[in-house]
């Protein structure tokens, strides 16, 4: 930290984690066809991990006064986590093609349940209790169908209720965060072919959301830390209900500029919800007052007017597609939104999420897809963006312009007999934040599938973060009122890992949504959403 004096604070903390995991996790399901069009398919997912995990942050500061230092003040944390987690997600659904092309139904029911136990607890003995339920219930309906040469139909409906509840005991008080999320949607899109080029094709979205977030506890309670101020604050918020309803119009113009190459003109309203991680108002990480790093229970949907152009060329063994897109967003969510609060006198740095004024993004895309034989083929994927954020009169902090580009490429080759072999090798370059920058990283990850058995028993070996240097590195610098504060933080987020998986079909498979679930990174990476 600076501040006008002159006077310097440094910080230097060493982070060791140690975790250990067991994992149990079964998925079965099955599909009856009752005529030769139509598909009945259910299928049943669950979960179960049980994980200790161990904390140690060797910390040191020292200040500097002009040209005098004093003698660092070096500290020791360690926490000890116990956590069980349950899922069980399932899913029936009905699908109906009429003998036809171009007519198509379908309908789903899912529903999914989760719970979580996490107890923590410090050298000194304090004990930290978090019990975590959630669910959440999806119907769809979705109808296709073509009339005449020229017409095309496509209508539906999805309903998502979403149900969260956090219980939370810290230091012999009890708080609660609930969460509902309730949408309905309707929706219709009409396509029409106005010659053997030229397509147009127009739809339109309405939705109906209910939202509704409460945290109770007692307020009146002294509270002994600025954990325990940071909470109190959220429920003395109060309750937040924010039902809403909109329209999200769209449409895309087609133009087929020979037979394997065509260009897309599109306009869309678009709406993004915050992530749930991101309004729970409860601390990540209790006992650190360093880096206080929370949700924010009331943060709004973002709205987005988006415009884009699309090219592709395919053909049998090269694929080409790119797309450049500007989007223009009211109330923009920023998921590093930096606040400072005072506690005891003392200023605190505060990591939440938020809304921006406005946004405005440029954004674009390349993917090639090469093969040069039937056994092998290359995939060469990146996109980039530009953003310019205004913060608003509230949110002067999230004002700056940020930008930067992720890059992926994947090999895959099937020799026949041997084995299927993927190797992926993906990451971001430097990327520019409002308040600093994020360097470079990549990382490769390697599959290996065998199948046996006329195809029916597989086997595929997989190996995440192959090198073991996938890592996420922030450098920030924030002004605030008394003093500037600098950071930099590098962090390991996640491990390299080594998974054996067995799949046996028991019947004809003719479902593809059961086709590609053994290849694809694990935990590794790094994003936004940072603890520091």
């Amino acid at each position: 930290m600076i501040d006008t004096g002159q006077l310097f604070r440094t910080i230097y903390e060493n982070r060791k984690r140690t975790r250990n995991s067991d994992n149990i996790s079964f998925r079965f399901g099955g599909d009856i066809y009752p005529t030769p069009t139509s598909t009945v398919s259910y299928t049943s997912t669950f979960g179960n991990r049980d994980q200790d995990s161990q904390e140690i942050v060797e910390a040191s500061k020292f200040t500097e006064v002009g040209v005098e230092q004093t003698q660092p003040i070096r500290s020791i944390r360690d926490v000890q986590d116990n956590g069980l987690e349950n899922d069980w997600d399932h899913s029936l659904s009905y699908e109906n093609k009429f003998n036809s092309k171009d007519r198509k139904l379908n309908a789903d029911v899912s529903y999914g349940y989760g719970m979580e136990d996490e107890t923590e607890e410090d050298s000194l003995g304090n004990e930290i209790k978090d019990h975590h339920d959630h669910n959440s219930t999806i119907v769809s309906f979705d109808y296709e169908d073509k009339f005449g040469e020229k017409l095309t139909l496509e209508a539906g409906f999805k309903t998502t209720l979403k149900a969260l509840d956090d219980d939370l005991f810290f230091d012999d008080l009890d708080y609660n965060y609930n969460y509902n999320e309730d949408i309905y949607a309707l929706y219709t899109t009409l396509g029409y072919e106005i010659n053997d080029r030229l397509g147009l094709k127009g739809g339109l979205r309405f939705e109906q959301v209910e939202t509704k977030a409460k945290v109770t506890g007692d307020t009146t309670a002294a509270t002994s830390s600025v954990t325990h101020f940071v909470i109190n604050q959220a429920v003395k918020e109060g309750e937040f209900n924010n039902p809403y309803s909109h329209f999200y119009p769209s449409v895309f113009l087609n133009y087929k500029l020979t037979e394997k190459e065509q260009i897309q003109f599109g306009y869309s309203k678009r709406v993004n919800r915050p992530h749930t991680r991101s309004l729970n108002p409860f601390p990540r990480e209790m006992q650190d007052i360093t880096h206080i790093r929370t949700g924010n229970p009331y943060v709004r949907p973002e709205y987005s007017d988006v415009l884009e152009i699309n090219f592709s060329s395919n053909s049998r063994k090269f694929n080409f597609n790119t797309g450049v897109s500007y989007k223009h967003t009211t109330d923009a969510i920023a998921w590093w939104d930096r606040d400072e609060i005072i506690y005891n006198g003392r200023p605190y740095e505060l990591l939440t999420s938020g809304n921006a004024e406005s946004a405005k993004n440029l954004g674009g895309s390349v993917i090639i897809n090469y093969r040069p034989m039937p056994l092998a083929s290359f995939m060469l994927t990146t996109w980039w963006w530009r953003s310019e954020t205004i913060g608003g009169q509230y949110e002067e902090d999230m004002t700056g312009t940020s930008y930067g580009m992720h890059n992926r490429g994947q090999l895959t080759l099937n020799i026949p007999t041997v084995a299927r072999i993927e190797l992926s090798v993906g990451g971001r370059g430097t990327m520019k934040i409002t308040s600093g920058t994020i360097p470079a990283n990549y990382a490769a990850d390697l599959g290996i599938e065998k199948s046996f058995l006329n195809n029916r028993l597989s086997v595929t070996l997989k190996v995440n973060d192959l090198f073991d240097n996938r890592k996420f590195i922030i450098d920030t610098r924030q002004d605030y009122e008394l003093y500037i504060q600098e950071m930099y933080a590098e962090r390991k987020r996640g491990r390299r890992t080594t998974s054996l998986n067995l799949r046996y079909n028991f019947g004809k498979q003719q479902k593809k949504k059961w086709d590609r679930r053994n290849f694809g990174r694990g935990n590794g990476g790094g994003g936004m959403d940072m603890d520091y």
